[in-house]
C-alpha cells in the first residue's frame, strides 16, 4: 500500500512539474515557405508601375522563419520575432514609356527589375486568455529594410525601401477538443489619413509529436502607404504557406 502511494505521488508530482514547466515558459519557433502572389504597383511620385504588367513579376516562394518565448513574468510582455523573405525579381519588355527615379523607360526596352520588401517583425504582446481558446494582445513593429530596382542597357536606377511601421496586433487560436487539431487568426493592422498596412493570416495547425507539428494557412500582406522613403506603394501579397512547427 505504501509504494503504490509513493508511487502516484511521484506521478503526480511529475506531471504538476510538466504542467509548471509549460505554465511558466514557452518556445514557440516555425519556419516554412510562403507562396507570394503580387498585385498593385508602385511610384516614386512619376508615373504609378504595375508589378505584374510593366515588370512582369509573378508568384514567388519566401522562406518565413519565427521564433515566440512566452513567460510567467508579469507586466513583462511576450516576445515574437519573425522575418519573412518577401522578394521579387523579373524581366520584362515594356508596351508602354514608364519613369522611375527620374529616368524614362521606352516601349519596347528591356528591363530587369527588382522590387524587396522584406521585413522583421518584433512583436510584444500579452496572453489574454489561454486555455482552449487563446487571446494574444499587443504591437508589433514591422521593420522594413529592402529596395526598388530598375535597369536596363541604357540605365540603373534603386531606390530603398527602409522604415519601421508600427502596428496593432492580434491573435485568437481555438484549439478543437480531444484533438490535436487547432485553428486560428493572426492579424497586424494600422491605419492612419488614408494609408493602411494589414498583414492578415488564417490558419489550421495539427502536432504531430513531442511538440512537433505543421501548420498550413493563408496570408495577405496589404501596403497602401503614401511615403515609405519617398515610394509611393500600393500593393497586395498574398497565398498560401506551410510550416513545419515545434514547441516546448
Amino acid at each position: 500500500m505504501k509504494s503504490k502511494i509513493i508511487a502516484t505521488g511521484l506521478a503526480g508530482l511529475l506531471a504538476s512539474t510538466t504542467v509548471s514547466a509549460d505554465t511558466l515558459f514557452g518556445l514557440y519557433v516555425k519556419a516554412g515557405g510562403w507562396s507570394q502572389a503580387p498585385s498593385g504597383g508602385v511610384s516614386d511620385n512619376g508615373d504609378v508601375i504595375d508589378l505584374e504588367s510593366d515588370l512582369g513579376m509573378d508568384s514567388e516562394t519566401g522562406v518565413v522563419v519565427s521564433v515566440a518565448i512566452e513567460h510567467f513574468i508579469p507586466l513583462i510582455p511576450n516576445l515574437k520575432i519573425e522575418h519573412t523573405d518577401l522578394s521579387y525579381s523579373s524581366s520584362s519588355t515594356l508596351t508602354r514609356e514608364i519613369k522611375f527615379d527620374g529616368i524614362t523607360y521606352t516601349v519596347g526596352e528591356d528591363i530587369n527589375s527588382e522590387l524587396d520588401l522584406s521585413h522583421t517583425d518584433f512583436v510584444l504582446y500579452y496572453e489574454i486568455l489561454d486555455n482552449w481558446v487563446s487571446i494574444d494582445l499587443g504591437i508589433n513593429v514591422k521593420l522594413f529594410d529592402g529596395k526598388l530596382a530598375i535597369d536596363s542597357a541604357s540605365a540603373d536606377e534603386a531606390i530603398d525601401l527602409s522604415a519601421p511601421i508600427p502596428t496593432l496586433y492580434g491573435k485568437v487560436q481555438f484549439d478543437v477538443p480531444s484533438t490535436d487539431l487547432s485553428m486560428g487568426a493572426e492579424v497586424s493592422y494600422l491605419g492612419y489619413d488614408g494609408n493602411t498596412l494589414s498583414d492578415i493570416r488564417g490558419y489550421i495547425a495539427y502536432e504531430i509529436m513531442l511538440g512537433f507539428g505543421v501548420e498550413l494557412g493563408y496570408r495577405s500582406i496589404d501596403l497602401q502607404f503614401d511615403d515609405i522613403d519617398d515610394v509611393m506603394i500600393n500593393s497586395t501579397f498574398d497565398g498560401a504557406y506551410l510550416s513545419a512547427t515545434f514547441h516546448l
